[in-house]
C-alpha cells in the first residue's frame, strides 16, 4: 500500500516540478530531488538494489534539506534587505504563458 501512495505522490510531484521550473532555479532542483526520493523509495520497497536505493534516498533527502534551508533563508534576507542577498535563479523559461 506504501508504494501505491509514493507512486500517486510521484504522479502529483512531477506535474509541481514542472511548476518549479517557472518559479526558480533553487525550488525546481527540490522538487527533481523529491521526485529522485519518492522512485527510490518505490524501489527499495520492491526490493530492488535497496543498499543502492536506500543511499540515494538518503542523499536526495539530505539535500533537499539543505537546499529547503538556503530558499528559506534566501527568501528571508531578501525580503528584509529589500534586495538580492542569496540568488535563486531566475526562472527557466520552457513555458510561456
Amino acid at each position: 500500500h506504501f508504494a501505491v501512495a509514493c507512486l500517486g505522490y510521484f504522479i502529483f510531484c512531477l506535474f509541481i516540478t514542472v511548476v518549479t521550473f517557472e518559479v526558480n532555479k533553487v525550488f525546481a532542483i527540490i522538487l527533481v530531488l523529491v521526485d529522485i526520493l519518492l522512485i527510490s523509495l518505490v524501489l527499495q520497497i520492491f526490493g530492488i538494489n535497496p543498499a543502492f536505493f536506500g543511499s540515494l534516498g538518503a542523499y536526495s533527502e539530505l539535500m533537499i534539506g539543505i537546499l529547503g534551508f538556503y530558499a528559506a533563508g534566501a527568501i528571508f534576507m531578501n525580503n528584509f534587505f529589500g534586495r538580492q542577498i542569496l540568488p535563486l535563479g531566475k526562472p527557466m523559461g520552457w513555458i510561456k504563458r
